[in-house]
């Protein structure tokens, strides 16, 4: 259930977090007074003494190709995340807030090797219906589409393209140079 309009978020970020947590052998608490405010509280179980820690993904390649990203994403901080990350790992990024600005942009002769579009751009368009007139315009130009929720809770939309490239939120600069080191000739 949620009471966002269609396009402007699923609502379900406190769903997930509960769900993840109750998996995890984990619960969640909410206490909200009105004019006092809210506080949430989380709960994991300590891990066991004798569970070695797994290794992360292995060290990021030192050398990336330059890339050229356009990144199209309605939230501030995500955005601005994403930019100082692939900043980190060497791209040259234009980041804009939707898809309307991303097709202004492309047209004014801003020049992209690759275009990574969250789905759900809220009042800023949709990243699918960017994706298809990049398909139209520019066959060539590598997308990237990207949410917080499964691919396969977007597969649903008749529209969801096949094939499409999909990259999962949260970033970690692991993922993004394993984007940046992909061939996207």
């Amino acid at each position: 259930f949620t009471t966002k309009e269609q396009g402007k978020g699923s609502g379900l970020g406190l769903s997930i977090v509960y769900g993840f947590l109750r998996q995890s052998g984990g619960d969640v608490g909410i206490d909200s007074t009105p004019g006092r405010g809210t506080t949430i509280r989380l709960w994991l179980p300590p891990a066991a003494p004798h569970c070695s820690l797994e290794r992360g993904p292995g060290p990021l390649p030192t050398v990336l190709p330059p890339r050229r990203v356009l990144l199209v994403d309605d939230d501030p901080d995500v955005r601005d995340t994403a930019v100082a990350l692939l900043q980190q790992l060497g791209a040259t990024v234009h980041a804009v807030g939707g898809e309307a600005a991303a097709l202004a942009w492309l047209a004014s002769g801003g020049e992209a090797d690759l275009v990574l579009s969250d789905v759900m751009l809220g009042e800023g368009g949709d990243g699918v219906h960017l994706y298809r007139r990049l398909q139209q315009e520019r066959p060539g130009l590598v997308m990237v589409l990207t949410s917080g929720l499964p691919p396969e809770y977007h597969a649903r939309r008749s529209d969801w393209p096949a094939g499409v490239r999909f990259l999962a939120k949260p970033y970690t600069l692991p993922t993004l140079a394993s984007l940046l080191a992909t061939d996207v000739s």
